[in-house]
């Protein structure tokens, strides 16, 4: 009560309960990583097209070498296959390289700021689960139009491609 008299003749200050002061902070961290959620989300979608470009121009310089794989034998399954695992495979290989520097630049980040924030870092298995689930299925969205062409290369007109 002493305290909130003692605010009243400051107008400029404001007296509110730790409480109150802890969960407006929290609010605006909960805005802030929706907002940085958001982002991610919008940054992810260039990330797609990027790989469905890498394994269209994989596919069309490789379209000799799949016409003889058709030519001994490869069906047309077994071409879409390839081209799924490769970008598995790529998806894998670039999730696990953002995930280590993701993970290396949090802790710096986070030790940076405890000088004037004390907070304790916390490793974010939620978030390495995610990020490992969402890479592997836009690998395999990205992987969809350039198996398909793969898988319908004509035996003859790949064998004649140079």
């Amino acid at each position: 009560a002493k305290i909130k008299a003692l605010g009243e003749q400051y107008p400029q200050f404001k007296v509110i309960s730790g409480v109150d002061y802890y969960s407006a902070l929290f609010a605006q961290f909960q805005a802030a990583f929706s907002a940085m959620y958001l982002l991610f989300a919008i940054l992810a979608f260039p990330s797609l097209i990027a790989m469905l470009n890498t394994l269209t121009i994989s596919v069309i310089e490789r379209t000799r070498e799949i016409g003889m794989i058709r030519a001994v034998g490869g069906t047309r399954s077994q071409i879409r296959g390839m081209v799924v695992a490769e970008s598995l495979l790529l998806s894998a290989i670039g999730a696990t390289f953002g995930i280590v520097g993701g993970l290396y630049l949090g802790y710096v980040l986070v030790t940076a700021i405890e000088v004037i924030f004390p907070m304790g870092y916390s490793f974010p298995v939620s978030g390495i689960v995610a990020a490992v689930v969402i890479g592997l299925l836009f690998g395999g969205l990205a992987s969809v139009i350039p198996a398909r062409q793969a898988a319908r290369l004509e035996i003859i007109q790949a064998l004649r491609y140079e």
